[in-house]
Order: structure tokens, then C-alpha cells, then sequence
């Protein structure tokens, strides 16, 4: 703790300023970066917008339910890539849900020779 009899008003000052600025960084910091392997933004169970990393996959979801509910409906974005140590290998998709099941995936993969393409999945079952 800083002694204010001990300083003179310039020294106070200085202290003051130097203390202020690095509060001030650290609250700007803190509120640009966010580094975790899971952030829920919303009510568990109810409208919901997680991202995450697991098991080698970025996702981000938008979604309505809980993740092991039969009522979940959700867009998923994802991304995996190619060193990952899980996962199917390198690729980005959107996925689509409707109550618990997916219902349309658009995924772009490369092929064996490194081209991307795209491939869309639809389903009707429930």
C-alpha cells in the first residue's frame, strides 16, 4: 500500500496514473479475450448459444433444449481439422436439428487428391 504522507503530490499523481492504467488494461483484457473450452451464453435446458471444442471439433450451436434432449432443435456450425487427433479428419459443415434428430448436414471435404467439395444431406426421418 502506498504511503500518501510519504509522497508529494506529484509522486501521488504519477502513482495514481500508473495504478489507474494498469486496471484499466486489465479490465480491457478481460473483456476481449475469453479463452475456455466450453462458453454457455443463456439458460441450460433453454434457448442457448454454446461454443465449444470437443474431441478435436470447433462448434458453435444455437438451440432450443438440452443437448441430450429428444426436443433439441439447433444449427450447428462446425470445423475439424486435418491433425486433429480425433474426429473425421479435416472439413467444415452446418448442421440442421429438429427435435433431437438432424435433419440436413452441408458439409465441404476434401477429397483423396486435397480438392474441397460440398456434399448435403437431407433426412425425413424422426
Amino acid at each position: 500500500m502506498v504511503d500518501d504522507d510519504a509522497l508529494n503530490d506529484a509522486e501521488w499523481r504519477t502513482e495514481v496514473e500508473t495504478r489507474l492504467a494498469a486496471l484499466e488494461q486489465a479490465v480491457t483484457d478481460s473483456a476481449s479475450v475469453v479463452r475456455t473450452g466450453r462458453l454457455e451464453v443463456g439458460v441450460p435446458g433453454g434457448v442457448q448459444i454454446v461454443g465449444e471444442v470437443r474431441s478435436g471439433t470447433a462448434e458453435l450451436r444455437v438451440q432450443c433444449g438440452d443437448d441430450s434432449s429428444d426436443t433439441r432443435s439447433a444449427v450447428v456450425l462446425y470445423a475439424h481439422p486435418s491433425d486433429a487427433p480425433e474426429g473425421p479428419g479435416p472439413g467444415v459443415g452446418l448442421q440442421l436439428w429438429a427435435e433431437g434428430d438432424a435433419i440436413g448436414e452441408l458439409d465441404v471435404l476434401p477429397d483423396a487428391a486435397g480438392r474441397w467439395h460440398p456434399s448435403f444431406h437431407l433426412s425425413s426421418e424422426g
